[in-house]
C-alpha cells in the first residue's frame, strides 16, 4: 500500500473493540489484534488494528509498535504504523527511533518529534488513535494485565 492509499484508510473514522487479554506467543511480547468498523457499522473489509508490545525486562525498555492494516488478495499491508521506542541512546537519523509510517513503503517514514518520542502506553494508544481516527468501543486493558482507568 503507498502512502496516499494508506492516509485515505486512516482518515476514515473507524471503530473497533480491542481483545479483552493480550496474547503473548513469544516471550515478552503482547499482541491485540481486532477488526474496525466503519461509522455505521459495517464492517471494512480487510482491515484491522495490530497493538504489539515489546518488553525488554533486562534492559528495561519498551516498544509499542502500533498498526493499522488492510488484507487484500490474502496479503497484508500495513496503512499507518505507530513505533515509539524506549531505548535509550537513539537519535532522529536512526532507523530504530520513534517513528511514523503511512503506507507500507519506507520513504514514508516520519521521525518522532519531541512531542511524541518518548510516550507512555497509554500516551502512545492515544496518538495512535488519534492518528487513524479510531475509536475503541471498549476500555483497552494494559498489556501486563492491568485495567487502565
Amino acid at each position: 500500500m503507498n502512502e496516499t492509499d494508506g492516509k485515505a484508510l486512516a482518515s476514515l473514522s473507524k471503530w473497533g473493540e480491542p481483545q479483552s487479554q493480550w496474547s503473548q506467543d513469544r516471550p515478552n511480547t503482547f499482541t491485540n489484534v481486532f477488526g474496525v468498523v466503519d461509522d455505521q457499522g459495517k464492517t471494512i473489509a480487510g482491515a484491522h488494528v495490530e497493538l504489539v508490545v515489546f518488553v525488554s525486562p533486562y534492559l528495561g525498555q519498551v516498544k509499542y509498535v502500533f498498526s493499522l492494516m488492510k488484507v487484500e488478495h490474502g496479503i497484508p499491508s500495513r496503512a499507518y504504523q505507530l513505533e515509539i521506542n524506549g531505548r535509550k541512546g537513539l537519535k532522529p537519523t536512526d532507523h530504530a527511533y520513534s517513528h511514523e509510517h503511512y503506507g507500507g513503503e519506507r520513504a514514508g517514514r516520519k521521525p518522532a518529534d519531541v512531542s511524541w518520542a518518548n510516550l507512555s502506553f497509554d500516551g502512545a494508544v492515544e496518538l495512535f488513535c488519534e492518528r487513524c481516527h479510531l475509536t475503541l468501543t471498549e476500555k483497552l486493558s494494559h498489556y501486563s494485565g492491568l485495567t487502565l482507568k
